[in-house]
């Protein structure tokens, strides 16, 4: 959003060299943001058939669409606006503000929805079966 709202309306000469930069640490942080979420959803999921049959996965399978969404919208940035910021097009970075705007709103909902999963409840895991008894003959 600071790229949208302040970098691109009030420095218009900062605009090539902030985008650039932003996306090369932006890649950094989704593949550590990427690894983080993988991690607390196999903890907090104890199997796979809760993503669809409890509210926490349900939650969870938005969530991931929301990333997937924002992803792709990402990477296509990083394949089409990128080289062509790089080249000095501005062509592109007059038409590139909303689609930022509209990746910046993604982001945002995919916020939303990780606030909803700290507040719910994930499901437990199953009990553990007791043995079963032994059939060697006394």
């Amino acid at each position: 959003m600071q790229l949208t709202l302040v970098v691109w309306p009030l420095m218009p000469r900062a605009r090539r060299e902030t985008f650039l930069a932003f996306s090369r640490l932006a890649t950094v942080c989704v593949g550590v943001l990427l690894l983080a979420g993988i991690y607390l959803s196999i903890v907090r999921l104890p199997r796979l058939a809760d993503l669809w049959t409890t509210g926490y996965g349900h939650v969870l399978l938005v969530k991931i669409g929301l990333v997937s969404l924002a992803l792709a919208w990402g990477g296509i940035h990083k394949v089409v606006a990128v080289p062509r910021v790089a080249s000095g097009s501005e062509v592109v970075l007059g038409r590139l503000r909303g689609s930022l705007v509209g990746e910046s709103m993604v982001g945002m909902a995919v916020l939303l929805a990780a606030a909803v999963l700290v507040d719910a409840r994930p499901p437990v895991a199953p009990a553990p079966s007791p043995p079963a008894a032994s059939s060697v003959p006394r």
